[in-house]
């Protein structure tokens, strides 16, 4: 993968909200299977035991234990046991966005990864199918937890010549602008019209296409840099406040006091203390 298209990933990953529709451990007999169907939700499959044909798209496979399965929704799918068989089954059905763009439509995933890890695999999905059910305050959000855990174990069992893809739609365009970003200095102001530039669109049209794809207009996202920075920088005791500022670009250190505080909830003084003081920001 190349570091352009590596660091659109992981921004965009940073960014992902899921949503578990449900989840569960099943026991699926002979007849069981679909043909040639289409659905509104992404699905993960895990193959405990048994044997099964699963085909995503154009792509077909001899699904068996070991395999995780993705399966991005509006593909064409199929999917049935074989050999008269009935099969055990880890599934899934869940929707994943960054700020209402839909993840399988920025990013191509491979549909199979081979995994051997199956005590982490079984803990996933049986925490999955237990919190679908539950109806306590904290539910949801082990719920969400876990799946995305899920998402990046599948990821991170994909051979390395099988990683994520960028889809070469509009949004590929960001990926320079991404770059100048990261490798400008942390102290650089840089503006709308910079990047615009540097992806040969008009301002407005890049500022509506940065925010619809990183959920931030470009001015916060550096923003939100710059704060993470402050937060290591003022972990040591011998900068300044005022120097602190200047090395991130800040015109003043009352801006930066109050950019801060809106970010973190306190003053980067306070905050500093909290740190010094031994305490959680």
């Amino acid at each position: 993968m190349d570091k352009k298209t590596d660091l659109f990933i992981k921004n965009y990953l940073d960014n992902i909200t899921v949503e578990v529709i449900n989840a569960n451990c099943s026991t699926c007999s002979r007849g069981w299977g679909v043909s040639s169907s289409v659905f509104s939700v992404h699905k993960f499959y895990y193959l405990n035991k048994g044997e099964a044909y699963f085909k995503i798209q154009n792509e077909e496979f001899n699904a068996r234990p070991g395999q995780l399965f993705c399966f991005p929704a509006g593909t064409r799918q199929t999917f049935h046991t074989v050999n008269s068989q009935s099969i055990e089954l880890y599934w899934c059905h869940f929707s994943v966005s960054p700020v209402n763009n839909d993840l399988f439509d920025k990013i191509v995933f491979p549909y199979c990864a081979d995994v051997n890890d199956f005590e982490n695999i079984q803990r996933i999905f049986y925490g999955m199918a237990g919190y679908a059910n539950n109806e306590t305050v904290t539910a949801r959000i082990h719920l969400k937890s876990l799946m995305l855990e899920l998402i990046a174990f599948y990821i991170d069992n994909l051979p390395q010549e099988m990683h994520p893809s960028v889809q070469k739609s509009a949004m590929y365009k960001l990926l320079p602008a991404l770059n100048h970003i990261h490798n400008a200095s942390i102290s650089q102001n840089i503006s709308v019209d910079e990047l615009a530039a540097i992806v040969g669109l008009h301002p407005n049209y890049f500022l509506k296409m940065f925010k619809a794809h990183m959920g931030a207009t470009p001015i916060k996202y550096i923003t939100e840099r710059k704060i993470t920075a402050a937060k290591k920088l003022l972990s040591d005791s011998s900068n300044s406040i005022t120097d602190i500022s200047i090395m991130l670009g800040f015109e003043d250190v009352h801006y930066f006091s109050n950019t801060f505080k809106k970010y973190l909830g306190c003053a980067p003084s306070k905050y500093r203390s909290m740190l010094l003081g031994g305490q959680t920001p």
